[in-house]
């Protein structure tokens, strides 16, 4: 039997309370603000501009959830999705991905890597509150 992704105590890692980690990932500055200031009361939000920086921060905690923007330079998120499901330690943890383009293609290739969550931007800060509870299982 699959074993579940668990949140991962690491003391190297800075702000760790015993939240459930989440990691959203997006290159614009201000969508990362928005969504760590809706989830943070709740959850332990870790943020990164990059795929790069992604995988930096899940090398170190596995997060309880992933919010990635799919349009991104250097690694988009289809990519960086595609490494997080092909790492044993990582292929558990839940994806959902961030996008103002939630076009037919987009969902397709996103169920091809095993991504059926999708939140649209722009969206309203209760409906990613009862997405990311729904997902979660809260």
């Amino acid at each position: 039997m699959e074993e579940m992704a668990k949140i991962v105590y690491d003391p190297n890692v800075d702000g760790y309370d015993n939240r459930k980690v989440i990691v959203v990932v997006d290159d614009v500055t201000v969508h990362l603000m928005r969504v760590r200031s809706i989830l943070q009361d709740e959850y332990d939000v870790r943020t990164a501009k990059s795929g790069s920086m992604a995988l930096n921060i899940i090398s170190k905690v596995i997060p309880a959830l992933m919010l990635i923007d799919i349009e991104m330079p250097v690694m988009s998120g289809f990519e960086l999705a595609e490494k997080i499901k092909g790492n044993a330690k990582t292929k558990n943890v839940p994806i959902a991905f961030l996008t103002s383009h939630a076009t037919k293609d987009f969902v397709q290739q996103g169920v091809r890597l095993g991504i059926l969550n999708y939140v649209i931007k722009p969206f309203d800060n209760d409906d990613l509150k009862n997405k990311v509870h729904s997902m979660l299982g809260d």
